[in-house]
């Protein structure tokens, strides 16, 4: 269901473009396979991890 649509995405990204995903733990590895074949494992730059905080912090005013 993806790769279609991430093959289109490719066709209209410039060359200097970015793609930002968010998904959860499940679901990164079989996406990265998929970029991977799509994009190339060389134009990987990086992975950046979110934890959203529920309660409010001791420094909050």
């Amino acid at each position: 269901m993806m790769y279609p649509r991430l093959a289109l995405l490719k066709q209209f990204l410039t060359e200097d473009g970015a793609i930002f995903i968010c998904l959860d733990d499940n679901e990164i590895g079989p996406l990265r396979l998929l970029m991977d074949e799509i994009f190339g494992a060389s134009n990987f730059v990086a992975t950046v991890l979110w934890q959203k905080v529920y309660s409010p912090k001791n420094s909050a005013k």
